[in-house]
């Protein structure tokens, strides 16, 4: 009942404990990234790789990660970058996805990589999400949810049949 008035209570406290823990951006600012093709959650290893590529295509995106410090970076280097976290509905209800085409997480947290794909499939059905997993049972599984592709680093210089999803594009 008294949340609001206690977390206003809080804050200065909070903010010396924790001092980027608060740092979201303004709503203003996120809604203002609108009619981005690409959605990259997750912008260290993998994703720092992923985001050159994505770049270098020049199709418009957006960059989602939960690391202050690297939204930062990221935006000192002109990245449209937003300080939030693939599992929190709320933040993501917040991004318009009317023109979004490809979902891209590289976060190697199943459960995180189960609910984005959930959420992606009950707001945009036609979009392509690709995630990632360190386990062949896992990529399995993100495939039964509907993922349309998993990448899964730990094979990637490895032989072998690939794992296949069970859609065809």
């Amino acid at each position: 009942t008294y949340s609001e008035r206690l977390y206003d209570f809080l804050l200065p406290l909070l903010r010396v404990l924790t001092p980027f823990a608060h740092e979201r951006d303004s709503q203003d600012e996120v809604m203002d990234a609108r009619n981005f093709e690409v959605l990259l959650l997750g912008a260290h290893r993998l994703g720092g790789g992923l985001l050159q590529t994505i770049q270098d295509e020049g199709v418009s995106y957006l960059v989602v990660d939960h690391d202050p410090h690297l939204i930062r970076q990221l935006k000192k280097k002109h990245v449209v970058a937003h300080f939030g976290s693939a599992d929190d509905p709320v933040f993501l209800d917040s991004l318009d996805f009317s023109s979004l085409k490809l979902v891209i997480s590289t976060i190697p947290d199943q459960e995180v990589n189960q609910f984005l794909i959930d959420y992606v499939r009950r707001r945009r059905p036609d979009v392509q999400v690709i995630g990632v997993s360190h386990h062949k049972d896992h990529a399995q599984q993100l495939y039964k949810m509907g993922a349309s592709y998993v990448v899964m680093p730990p094979y990637l210089g490895r032989r072998g049949p690939p794992i296949r999803s069970h859609k065809r594009f």
